[in-house]
């Protein structure tokens, strides 16, 4: 049996995740707690929920192959792409 290779994954704040797919904060909000894809990305499987209020997105981990797609290269840097 191969051995499974998990892909690393980009920790990124909810208003960047916003930014960088191209849609406001508030419907990735939407998007995320309804199911819906935002811009063609099924946001709802990367959220990570805050502890005390699952309500709430903490923050967004996004495989990193994703990340290269939606952040420009001008960041990448900054997320150690």
């Amino acid at each position: 049996m191969p051995a499974v290779v998990e892909e690393s994954k980009v920790h990124l704040k909810p208003r960047d995740f916003a930014d960088y797919i191209g849609v406001s904060p508030g419907y990735l909000s939407r998007a995320t707690h309804n199911l819906w894809h935002a811009k063609g990305v099924d946001v709802e499987l990367y959220a990570e929920w805050q502890t005390r209020n699952e309500d709430r997105v903490s923050h967004y981990e996004v495989p990193e192959k994703l990340a290269r797609q939606i952040i420009p290269r001008s960041e990448w840097p900054k997320y150690d792409l």
